[in-house]
C-alpha cells in the first residue's frame, strides 16, 4: 500500500478511520474501483488478514503526510493487540532513514527493526 494514497483515502473517508484492518479495508475497495483487484479478491484478503496470513506492506511511510501518525498508531496499535493474543502482525514498512528517526522519537513503530539497503 502507498502511504500517500492511503492519506488522500483516510482524508476523503466519511467513515473514522483508526485501525489497520480499516486501513487495508479502504485500499482494497480502492483498488476494486481502480479495476486492479477483482471484486472476489478483496473479500479473500481480509479473510486471510483476519487469519494473520497476509504481509502487509507499506511504502513511503513518510509520504503519508498528515495522516503518518494515524498510520503508525493503527501499525502500532495492531502489533500490540496480536502480542496479547500470542501471535504477530506481519508488517514491513519502507520510510525515509529521517522519518523513522522522528517516529521512534515520538516513541513510535519502536517494535520494528530498521533494515538499510
Amino acid at each position: 500500500m502507498r502511504a500517500a494514497v492511503l492519506s488522500v483515502l483516510i482524508k476523503n473517508s466519511s467513515e473514522d478511520v483508526t485501525t489497520l484492518r480499516q486501513l487495508v479495508h479502504l485500499f482494497l475497495d480502492y483498488g476494486v474501483v481502480q479495476e486492479i483487484y477483482p471484486t472476489g479478491l478483496k473479500s479473500l484478503i481480509i479473510d486471510l488478514f483476519d487469519l494473520n496470513r497476509v504481509l502487509i506492506c507499506i511504502d513511503r511511510l513518510d509520504e503519508a503526510a498528515q495522516h503518518q501518525e494515524l498510520v503508525e498508531g493503527s501499525i502500532e496499535h495492531a502489533v500490540k493487540e496480536a502480542a496479547e493474543m500470542g501471535r504477530r502482525v506481519h508488517v514491513l514498512i519502507s520510510t525515509r532513514e529521517h522519518s523513522c528517526a522522528h517516529s521512534r522519537a515520538y516513541l513510535r513503530l519502536g517494535d520494528f527493526s530498521v533494515v538499510n539497503f
